[in-house]
């Protein structure tokens, strides 16, 4: 089976699973762009959003067990109240947000948007449209303190970079792994790290202070942040130094490597 057909399958797994649930409504494909099994291969396999009945949204975020029947669950992480992003252990990377009808904002969504809907919902629960803060938007996003949300979105942030980096974008995978993941980066270090500075009652953001605060990573920043053309290996960097002081999820580490192996000298 091609990842493509593995992809498709998948994609009416959970269309199945999500009408056997309880308190669904309906299972949607933003930005499917007219078909629908349209394949967000730049950023992953399979976006998706669940609308469910009011009052209902955290039954299905507290745990994605549910989906779990499906295939393995090797990697989750809630980046957001109501979106998760996520790693069935066969590879099939995917982005998941679930909303209420109160959620959505006056409008229509397109029929072809609309993968499942329960037969006995009134057919205006659809005279809406998905909001734009809620359509996957991967560089908006409120950042967190918490190390274990930090090393989450900075191992998607990676993830999805270089999908971009081999999709072509590489400006859009600069941008997300040499700024976004290294923003997270930064604010672990900030956490990991012994600070040499005296500074400490300083107000200067700590990307700005860096090279004084952490200079026993002096010989690692300019790996950090190649630049354009070598996005790839400031992933493997970052990667590799972030392996020195947390462990990373197998699955995930995997699929990023796999991302990289396309360019030599860097596994």
């Amino acid at each position: 089976m091609t990842k493509q057909e593995l992809i498709e399958e998948r994609l009416e797994q959970i269309r199945a699973t999500i009408a056997a649930q309880n308190h669904t409504l309906a299972m949607l494909l933003p930005h499917c762009d007219g078909a629908l099994h349209a394949m967000r291969m730049d950023d992953c396999d399979i976006g998706f959003m669940l609308l469910v009945e009011a009052g209902c949204k955290e039954l299905f975020l507290r745990d994605i067990a549910w989906l779990a029947e499906i295939q393995h669950i090797a990697f989750e992480f809630r980046r957001s109240p109501g979106h998760f992003r996520f790693l069935f252990s066969d590879g099939i990377f995917c982005d998941l947000t679930v909303m209420e009808k109160h959620e959505l904002e006056s409008g229509i969504i397109p029929s072809e948007e609309i993968a499942w809907q329960r037969t006995t919902m009134h057919s205006e629960i659809f005279d809406v449209a998905v909001p734009q803060s809620s359509r996957f938007d991967l560089d908006d996003i409120v950042e967190y303190d918490d190390p274990d949300w930090l090393l989450g979105e900075l191992l998607t942030n990676l993830l999805i970079g270089l999908r971009r980096f081999n999709n072509g974008e590489k400006l859009s995978a600069f941008y997300l792994i040499q700024h976004h993941a290294l923003s997270r980066l930064l604010s672990l270090v900030n956490q990991w790290e012994p600070k040499q500075s005296n500074n400490n009652g300083s107000s200067m953001p700590y990307q700005q202070s860096v090279e004084r605060n952490y200079p026993q990573l002096s010989h690692l920043l300019r790996e950090f942040a190649l630049g354009y053309e070598s996005t790839p290996r400031s992933a493997m960097a970052i990667l590799k130094y972030v392996e020195q002081h947390t462990s990373i999820n197998y699955f995930i580490k995997d699929q990023i490597l796999n991302q990289i192996q396309s360019h030599s000298n860097l596994h």
